[in-house]
């Protein structure tokens, strides 16, 4: 079982749920070009709950680099964007909350930050580091795991920014984990991706230690594996 927070009577309330349901967010994870790789997760055991904002996929709100967009209409209903999607998100997984959301690019940059701020909040994989690059405040009880490419055309692409960012917008003292692949791109290969996504699952569950994701980890291609804590340099984990 995993502990995560939903938003109930104005507070949050803390939950146990099972370990193998996930979340992905569609857009901008990957699940298309990368299919082998989340259908090896549901080959271990996972129930991934995939959520496709359709004809909005890449309809972002204004402002949305500012970190907390307009996701309602003044009449209270979801705006018909990236932001807006948040929230029917966030009406899906109050009836069956996962235990962990992989998301990516656009999904991280805008859908993510709206969850986090009105429904759920718990360990989370994005890929690109999105809410590193849309100034998404990162709340307390939420584990961020972030995976980033060195030949990717955001600016996580240099690891200096990603860690930056987090020590502006994560909470006080609030840990996590950053998984730099410099050879891969804004979409990584499913061959890079699949070796780290399954071991990503595992530490964020977990919120592993520093000596845990040593043990989880080893290094089958160059990457760099950073712990990040609000309020201190990051921690070089692994490096080849």
């Amino acid at each position: 079982m995993v502990s995560i927070h939903l938003k109930h009577e104005g507070g949050w309330r803390k939950v146990s749920v099972d370990g193998r349901r996930i979340l992905v967010i569609s857009d901008g994870a990957g699940t298309e070009r990368n299919r082998a790789v989340y259908e090896e997760l549901v080959s271990q055991g996972y129930e991934m709950d995939f959520v496709r904002a359709g004809s909005r996929s890449f309809e972002y709100p204004t402002d949305w680099q500012h970190g907390n967009p307009a996701s309602c209409d003044s009449h209270g209903f979801p705006t018909h964007d990236l932001a807006g999607f948040g929230h029917e998100v966030g009406d899906r997984l109050r009836v069956r909350p996962p235990s962990l959301i992989i998301c990516g690019s656009r999904g991280s940059q805008v859908t993510l930050g709206v969850i986090l701020k009105h429904h759920w909040r718990g360990p989370f994989i994005a890929m690109n580091a999105g809410p590193m690059t849309s100034r998404t405040d990162l709340p307390r009880d939420c584990f961020a795991c972030f995976v980033t490419f060195g030949k990717d055309y955001f600016s996580t692409k240099d690891p200096t920014f990603t860690n930056a960012a987090f020590q502006d917008l994560a909470s006080t003292e609030e840990r996590g984990i950053l998984v730099h692949l410099p050879k891969e791109a804004h979409m990584p290969r499913a061959s890079a991706l699949s070796q780290v996504l399954g071991r990503i699952i595992k530490v964020g569950q977990e919120r592993s230690t520093s000596q845990e994701v040593q043990s989880i980890f080893w290094p089958e291609q160059q990457m760099t594996i950073f712990e990040l804590t609000q309020g201190h340099a990051p921690k070089i984990l692994w490096e080849w």
